[in-house]
């Protein structure tokens, strides 16, 4: 039951809730005190039948707030938990889900997510929507991908299929033996091309061949799992999501949660034909805030999720992520901002700050989902975060195409440390991304590296179409599949005192020719052992350099095919620009110092504080 210990006149009302109160009663109730509340959870798991709504709080009287604290276990789920596996083989088990009615496509296992049934991936050999078969479009593929259909048991086969930067799913109406096509009815591939494209068959039990991979056979109500090392039948359990939202807070202030755990929950669209494109921007989240100021959360865990994890979405302002773990999502980690790409937003959200906190693993659903996707907000700080393990761009700003009107400005990105994005499977990404007009944008002091795409496009810091008026200064970037620097169009953006080290293909790259000025780049170093120093347009583009050094680890360094003299001489750029070593030394902590001090003066470059992004790392959390 819960216990109220005592009302003061000046402060807060004190409610202390275990496992079995009902939370969102509480919650409610205490809308109803007219003094600010502060609710504190006992250990244990709370589980919530449908999702926490907060509407209207705080609206009349602006000085009440609301305080929600767990304590070191106090667990929201969306889910419910299931025991009693039963061995069918040593490799096969299987447990009752009778009582589940609908198509379960997320589970998680002994508190890992568990894989639904799958194949490899594979690489389509055209898209042709000019077939027989009326409105469906057909998918080229190898005759194994039909061996596999052929002993499929299930008419609901799904068709995973990725094309650059977008991710399709749905069923599979038939296939051709003899042309090696696959037929779906829905939308079309956006974007298919070739070498930029992957596709997978999922939910059939002749699939279940992984450890950790399940298959759910709803008209039996059984769940078969393959278990995965270490796992024993007998402590073992499974948490199913049933609901796709946790908490929901509209037309709030002054609400705070502090060291409370959210965590699983589904996606209700992933059995159905669905589309995402870039940065899953339509995706819901778990946790969505709109309307409201001073809402923060500290010390907090949100996991195992079908959806987005966190969105502070329409008209928030003044809010707050510290200190908190965002982990195994379903698509982006954050978003901030609306999903508006040529609207003019009366009320945008604005001053939200996402700082300290651990964002890994997303995209286990929706693998175009991104660490952080800031859209239509402004004069956000996202800071100090470490970011890992996307599958599609680790922080992206700005949602505007080219040169229209934006509401994403004076947005800061510091010292943030972003890595292993990508893992070879989306095209057209970037450790930080941006788009459109960002007048007061400054993305510094970040640390960036290893990003890899799966075709083109695996940038470190990418200044996509329009991207103008940004400070882009004292980055580290190295081991990238394509360039460190990358700019498709823009103007009036400066890139100084960054470091570029070791890209894969080539260091720097800009893809359009524009009449203005694109950027000034200064101050910069440019190192590398592998592919070209510059790529695509950079030897045509209309941009301003000087006091750069590049050195090619002992090799001639060359701009296309000239010297840097004789680039500087047939351009005009790079005056004042060195070739010399800068005698690199690498950091165990992924950072590097120059020890040819002479060298830097030479070019005015300030050593930046690397260690402050790689040593606010929250993985304790």
């Amino acid at each position: 039951m819960n216990t109220i210990l005592g009302i003061l006149s000046l402060l807060a009302v004190i409610i202390h809730v275990s496992p079995k109160d009902d939370l969102s009663k509480t919650i409610k109730d205490a809308h109803n005190i007219k003094k600010s509340v502060q609710i504190y959870l006992s250990n244990g798991v709370y589980y919530l039948p449908e999702e926490l709504s907060m509407e209207y709080w705080g609206q009349d009287l602006n000085d009440f707030s609301l305080s929600i604290i767990g304590s070191e276990k106090s667990v929201i789920s969306g889910g419910i938990k299931l025991s009693g596996f039963e061995s069918l083989t040593d490799n096969l088990w299987r447990i009752d889900v009778s009582q589940i009615k609908e198509n379960i496509q997320q589970l998680f296992v002994n508190d890992k997510r568990a894989i639904p049934a799958r194949s490899k991936n594979y690489v389509p050999k055209y898209e042709n929507i000019n077939t027989s078969t009326s409105k469906k479009h057909a998918l080229g593929v190898n005759q194994d991908v039909i061996d596999i259909l052929d002993n499929c048991q299930s008419d609901k086969v799904r068709l995973n299929v990725i094309n650059s930067w977008n991710f399709y799913c749905g069923y599979i109406d038939s296939w051709n033996r003899d042309s090696c096509e696959l037929y779906s009815t829905g939308k079309r591939y956006k974007f298919f091309k070739k070498d930029c494209s992957l596709f997978w068959l999922d939910n059939d039990r002749s699939l279940l061949n992984e450890e950790g991979e399940f298959f759910h056979d709803l008209k039996n109500g059984y769940i078969y799992y393959v278990p995965r090392d270490g796992e024993t039948i007998f402590d073992s359990y499974i948490e199913i999501p049933m609901i796709n939202k946790i908490l929901s807070i509209n037309h709030c202030n002054n609400i705070s949660f502090t060291n409370v755990v959210f965590s699983v929950t589904k996606n209700d669209t992933s059995f159905t034909e669905t589309s995402y494109g870039q940065g899953a921007a339509q995706s819901p989240a778990s946790i969505e805030i709109n309307n409201s100021n001073r809402i923060s959360f500290n010390k907090c865990t949100i996991r195992h999720t079908g959806l987005t994890g966190i969105w502070f979405k329409e008209n928030c302002c003044d809010c707050k992520l510290e200190n908190s773990l965002i982990e195994d999502v379903g698509a982006c980690g954050i978003k901030i901002g609306v999903n508006a790409k040529k609207v003019v937003i009366e009320n945008p959200t604005k001053y939200v700050v996402i700082r300290n906190n651990s964002i890994r693993n997303g995209g286990k659903v929706t693998p175009t989902g991104e660490g952080i996707l800031l859209m239509q907000a402004s004069d956000c700080t996202i800071e100090s975060n470490d970011i890992h393990d996307f599958y599609y761009t680790g922080i992206s700003l700005g949602w505007t195409w080219g040169y229209a009107q934006s509401v994403a400005k004076r947005n800061k990105v510091y010292y943030n440390h972003i890595y292993n994005i990508g893992d070879s499977l989306m095209c057209d990404m970037g450790g930080i991304y941006t788009l459109g007009q960002s007048q007061g944008t400054e993305i510094k002091f970040n640390v960036i590296h290893d990003v890899y795409s799966f075709g083109y496009g695996g940038w470190g810091i990418y200044l996509d179409e329009g991207s103008s008026d940004i400070l882009v200064e004292g980055n580290l970037v190295y081991k990238c599949k394509d360039a460190g620097f990358m700019q498709h169009y823009g103007k009036n953006n400066i890139i100084k005192g960054n470091v570029f080290v070791n890209q894969e293909r080539n260091q720097l790259e800009i893809e359009k020719k524009e009449l203005h000025q694109s950027f000034c780049f200064v101050n910069n170093i440019v190192i590398y052992s592998c592919g070209e120093l510059i790529g695509r347009k950079w030897n045509k583009a209309v941009f301003d350099s000087k006091n750069n050094l590049y050195w090619h680890n002992g090799n001639n360094v060359l701009f296309d095919t000239l010297s840097l003299v004789d680039w500087q001489n047939k351009t005009g750029k790079d005056m004042g620009s060195i070739v010399e070593d800068p005698r690199l030394v690498w950091n165990r902590d992924g950072t590097v110092t120059f020890r040819n001090r002479k060298a830097l003066k030479k070019i005015l470059f300030s050593q930046p504080n690397w260690e402050k992004a790689i040593k606010n790392r929250n993985n304790d959390i």
